[in-house]
């Protein structure tokens, strides 16, 4: 786990502490976990009365839970594949699978991979939990999607390139890393969207693309190769923007006009 991970989890203590403050806690927990109940709250009366202020209506899960599991890990796949096939084929890199690919990893490296992902859940509970659905509030569904990302990036980029170890690989320059951010959150989005902004869908989106990303692409923290041996700021990175405008598109059209059909 990398201690950029832990700084991008770190936000999620200042809104549980400015939801506590306005009793919302249960509220936000309830909705971004996927309770079926309510969960306890410290001053229930404030906590209805300002659910009941501030929000129009409840979001309509589209998706169970459970399956938006299934289809972010398919969607995971899907785009780590297409990023391979690109980074193919423009010469970045060439396939090639080492003799040792197949060894099972230590218990400690499977240990780590815990801590990373509750790192992640606690960045999508601010950003896809949070700062979406209120955005959603606001704005068209692709000016949403577009702002909170941005909104994020202007707290992720900085604190990338002052974590990283300042060459070019391992900040990638900021405003790639900008770009990619913005454009990596509309799957996520899309999926948070349609399971009611629970958590766990995109959450595992973003830990598989993240996780078989860095195995098949390289990783551009640690600057090790992948299956696609290569520079992997350009493997994973560069990649990662060509792949994410059409998605980016499709999650906007799907959103605006699909979804009302």
């Amino acid at each position: 786990m990398q201690r950029i991970d832990v700084a991008k989890a770190l936000p999620l203590f200042v809104l549980l502490s400015y939801q506590s403050y306005n009793g919302m806690m249960g509220t936000f927990f309830s909705r971004s976990l996927g309770s079926e109940h309510p969960i306890w709250s410290a001053n229930s009366k404030t906590t209805t009365k300002t659910t009941t202020h501030h929000h129009k209506e409840e979001p309509q899960q589209i998706i169970g839970t459970i399956p938006s599991c299934f289809i972010s890990i398919a969607i995971a796949f899907t785009v780590v594949t297409l990023r391979m096939f690109i980074a193919h084929n423009m010469k970045w890199g060439e396939f090639k699978i080492d003799e040792d690919i197949g060894e099972v990893g230590t218990i400690h490296e499977y240990l780590m991979l815990v801590p990373e992902f509750f790192c992640i859940v606690a960045e999508e509970l601010v950003v896809r939990c949070y700062l979406l659905p209120l955005m959603m509030l606001h704005y068209t569904t692709g000016q949403a999607i577009a702002l909170s990302g941005c909104t994020w990036s202007l707290f992720t980029v900085p604190m990338t390139l002052l974590l990283g170890k300042g060459d070019f690989e391992s900040t990638w320059s900021g405003h790639r890393l900008f770009l990619s951010t913005i454009l990596t959150s509309y799957p996520c989005s899309w999926v948070a969207i349609k399971a009611g902004y629970v958590c766990w869908g995109p959450s595992l989106l973003h830990f598989v693309s993240k996780t078989i990303g860095a195995f098949a692409l390289g990783s551009m923290e640690t600057k090790e190769v992948g299956i696609v041996r290569g520079e992997p700021w350009k493997t994973n990175g560069l990649s990662s923007i060509i792949a994410g405008v059409p998605f980016a598109l499709f999650t906007t059209f799907e959103l605006n006009t699909l979804s009302h059909i």
